[in-house]
């Protein structure tokens, strides 16, 4: 008796091990193929194909807390491929100047990803600054340049504070 409870047991779970593969495998496959179309539209200088292509994230239900994890400082590629349609969709919005709508994603990259690169700290200022935020665009502007140690970032962020506030 035991033995055969055992392998019912066993047999179910490799089915369910199965199923929540095919599901991750299926998310992966909707959230490569919105991140390559806004990327290919905004290659193509189309913010509002980008727009509207990344608006495809929130009509597929994916929410990036159900994303795996594979720990602090590691994304999964399911991850990835989410974190790149949000800065894709703020790249848009800020190319088209509309920049308190790319507050919303530029804080949710930068808040979101375990090692932000200069161009998450920079995306996310301005779009703070041109929504009126002045204060926390120069606090956003100064942590990334204390914590990113490349000189050639450190550069960038130095000039992009010396643009927005004169310094």
């Amino acid at each position: 008796m035991k033995n055969r409870n055992y392998k019912i047991f066993t047999t179910y779970f490799v089915l369910f091990c199965f199923v929540a593969l095919a599901q991750n495998n299926e998310i992966l496959r909707i959230l490569k193929s919105i991140h390559y179309a806004t990327t290919r539209a905004l290659v193509r200088k189309d913010y509002q194909l980008a727009i509207e292509e990344a608006n495809k994230l929130e009509k597929s239900k994916i929410k990036y807390e159900e994303l795996k994890s594979l720990g602090n400082k590691n994304l999964s590629e399911e991850q990835v491929a989410y974190l790149g349609i949000r800065k894709n969709r703020a790249e848009a919005y800020y190319y088209l100047e509309l920049y308190p709508v790319a507050l919303e994603d530029s804080k949710f990259v930068y808040e979101h990803h375990p090692n932000p690169s200069v161009y998450e700290y920079t995306r996310y200022a301005f779009s703070l600054y041109y929504s009126g935020d002045r204060e926390t665009a120069f606090q956003i502007l100064t942590t990334g340049y204390r914590t990113l140690e490349d000189e050639k970032s450190q550069e960038l962020l130095r000039k992009t504070i010396e643009l927005l506030f004169d310094y």
